[in-house]
């Protein structure tokens, strides 16, 4: 599972097992209960290291189901289900960028002042030095017998 479709398509199968378990006499310590848990927390973890910012948290790993069963399980098909309507309303959502080791979002249109906090400094480092050499360059050029004949002629001295 590499695309979003198909992970909302194994969201909605897990919301069907998981309102059957919920509606069932059942416990935190059920096996049939404990093995959807962790394919939730599984399937949810993968899609964001694929890089997707889900547009609702799902808090499924740091709930206590122990003492809440009925209403944490509750919970946890809301978020299920909140992602599966985002998706039907809007599609599927930015995925993040690796900027500097790092997955953020981003939209090609970030101040410099993030850029100085998310961008390694080796980056920055290549991006000052291709100055410096444009630089230097434009000023070698315009030294050069070739370049000072063009502007003379250009300028029509």
């Amino acid at each position: 599972m590499n695309t979003y479709k198909a992970f909302i398509g194994e969201l909605r199968h897990l919301v069907k097992e998981g309102a059957t378990i919920a509606r069932t006499p059942l416990t935190d310590l059920d096996p049939r209960f404990r093995k959807w848990r962790v394919q939730v927390e599984s399937l949810v973890q993968h899609i964001e290291q694929e890089g997707y910012s889900l547009p609702c948290p799902v808090h499924s790993q740091s709930r206590v189901y122990l003492a809440k069963f009925e209403l944490e399980i509750h919970d946890t098909l809301n978020e299920l289900r909140t992602l599966i309507d985002r998706y039907e309303k809007f599609g599927e959502p930015r995925r993040r960028e690796r900027v500097g080791g790092k997955a953020v979002l981003t939209n090609g249109k970030e101040p410099l002042s993030w850029l100085w906090h998310n961008v390694s400094r080796v980056a920055w480092g290549l991006w000052l030095a291709s100055i410096a050499a444009a630089f230097g360059a434009g000023f070698y050029a315009g030294r050069t017998d070739f370049i000072v004949k063009v502007l003379e002629l250009w300028s029509g001295q």
